[in-house]
């Protein structure tokens, strides 16, 4: 059914389906950015290792925070379904991934310190 300015809202609910990949794709970028910073900051290198290796252990250090950071996105998206707010939940996603990525560089500086 066209609106009064003639858009058309057929199909389309309060909360915004489009905005759950986008959310879900910049958890995950900011979680591997952070994986990579903190790899960077703490100086960590592998002589002998290949580029395999490098690649997994990016991934799999970025998933913890990823994933816990997921979990906080779709609460919050779930707390507020009927707002019209494409991406909520995100900032809240965002904050609990960097809160994540800095502990797990305190604790990286914590084991260079032995």
């Amino acid at each position: 059914m066209p609106m009064a300015n003639g858009t058309d809202m057929t199909g389309a609910s309060a909360g915004g389906k489009g905005g759950v990949g986008a959310g879900i794709a910049i958890l995950a970028a900011v979680a591997l950015v952070c994986t990579v910073a903190r790899f960077i900051a703490t100086g960590a290198a592998y002589p002998a290792a290949g580029a395999p290796r490098f690649i997994g252990e990016m991934i799999g250090g970025s998933l913890p925070s990823f994933v816990v950071g997921l979990i906080v996105f779709f609460i919050i998206r779930f707390v507020r379904r009927k707002s019209a707010d494409r991406f909520a939940g995100v900032l809240s996603g965002l904050i609990v991934v960097l809160a994540l990525a800095g502990l797990g560089y305190l604790g990286d500086l914590k084991h260079l310190a032995q």
